[in-house]
């Protein structure tokens, strides 16, 4: 990941929005980490990342990580420029949130630290999760 990525997601971290990650992940200079096989791995890093702060008790870089990990997984499946369009041209449109499963999965992970280190648990494989 960029190092403009580390900043955002930390100052960002009790205001993190679907519309925010949408904003800073479709800038001309980062937006080709949200497409094809980057944004899986950084889906992944992002994932592995949030674990390691939840270990360490670290719960709101740990929530920051997680949204970001479930932004990029919800690249894989739906361009980003669809999920540019659904926050609209002003950047306030109400997005229905069954539209982006995998994000969603992401996001209703992060109110309980039980139900994100399952949610990442479920998204790294053991073996990953060792080597790492």
């Amino acid at each position: 990941m960029p190092l403009s990525a580390k900043d955002f997601l930390l100052e960002k971290l009790d205001s993190l929005s679907l519309h925010k990650l949408a904003r800073f992940w479709s800038q001309p200079s980062v937006i080709d980490y949200a497409q094809g096989s980057i944004a899986g791995s950084v889906c992944g890093a992002s994932w592995f990342l949030a674990l390691s702060y939840l270990k360490m008790d670290m719960i709101p870089e740990a929530r920051a990580l997680t949204l970001n990990g479930g932004f990029f997984h919800q690249c894989l499946k739906t361009p980003i420029d669809e999920i540019v369009g659904m926050c609209g041209p002003t950047w306030d449109e109400s997005i229905e949130y069954h539209l982006l499963p995998l994000f969603s999965r992401g996001f209703n992970s992060v109110d309980s630290t039980e139900k994100m280190e399952a949610y990442l648990e479920s998204g790294l494989p053991k073996e990953h999760q060792h080597m790492m």
